[in-house]
């Protein structure tokens, strides 16, 4: 594990691994670039890698975990790839098993 920034009081601090970001808190704010495609639309493919990833950490926590997207995608965005991505990833649903806004 690779620690960017850790704050003294450990109250904000981020980390390169997701997994580990995912075990020892409550909330994810999910914050990587989206690039323009050649034809102007949105590529996706940085949030929902990391929707994954979360996903696939979130399938071996056992407690509530609220992940916030703070990536700029276009409406609709979130509810449909993004969520996908992180349900199918951690076989929970969005809503009931975890928060995602």
């Amino acid at each position: 594990m690779k620690r960017c920034e850790q704050a003294s009081n450990r109250a904000l601090r981020a980390e390169i691994d997701r997994s580990e970001v995912v075990r020892q808190t409550e909330v994810t704010f999910l914050t990587v670039g989206t690039p323009e495609n050649a034809d102007g639309t949105v590529d996706l493919r940085y949030v929902i890698s990391a929707s994954e990833d979360i996903g696939r950490a979130l399938k071996r926590k056992n407690a509530y975990h609220l992940v916030v997207v703070k990536s700029t995608v276009t409406p609709g965005t979130v509810r449909g790839p993004v969520k996908a991505a992180l349900e199918e990833a951690s076989g929970l649903v969005a809503g009931r098993d975890l928060g995602f806004v």
